[in-house]
């Protein structure tokens, strides 16, 4: 939690859903894991692909998608402790829309969320082709951490104690997961 998050949870007060994307990228660690997988896997790509737009957007959406399904699962146990500093209520309070309807917001914007960075993550490696073998590999390695992360995320959020998730596990290994 930042400063600014806590202010919110502090005021009783929700932020607007721009005020709290601006916050919510900054808080997890995700933007700091995305910039140590470089170092740790020795990736070291041309300034104008790592600087690129491109790689920008698959930062964005590495993070986004993680966010909104803690958001998602973790609404229900923030109600409950009163710390509802959540996307959810916050776009309930903002569009007047139902919670059935602000779901089903969330899981298009998870949707377009995958979509955008598989798009940008195309795009990436089509510009690498111009570099060579070497570089084509180091991108490959680049845009699987991001991937391998929000895989582990999802897993975590799956089996995690913390969300309760698991009891919801279908038999033909569906989620109906209550909010």
């Amino acid at each position: 939690m930042n400063a600014l998050e806590q202010t919110y949870r502090l005021s009783g007060h929700l932020p607007s859903v721009e005020e709290y994307w601006m916050y919510r990228h900054g808080v997890g660690a995700s933007f700091a894991y995305f910039s140590l997988h470089q170092y740790v896997n020795d990736i070291c790509l041309p300034d104008n692909l790592a600087s690129c737009d491109e790689v920008k957007i698959i930062r964005i959406e590495a993070s986004t998608q993680p966010l909104i399904c803690n958001d998602l699962y973790s609404l229900k146990k923030e109600v409950i402790e009163g710390t509802p500093t959540n996307l959810v209520p916050i776009m309930i309070e903002a569009s007047g829309a139902s919670l059935d309807l602000v779901v089903h917001e969330l899981i298009e914007q998870l949707y377009s969320s995958a979509n955008k960075f598989n798009t940008a993550a195309a795009s990436l490696r089509a510009k690498g082709c111009k570099y060579g073998s070497d570089v084509e590999e180091q991108l490959d390695m680049f845009i699987k951490a991001f991937e391998t992360f929000q895989t582990g995320c999802f897993k975590f959020f799956m089996d995690s104690k913390r969300f309760g998730i698991k009891e919801y596990k279908q038999e033909d290994g569906s989620y109906l997961i209550p909010l």
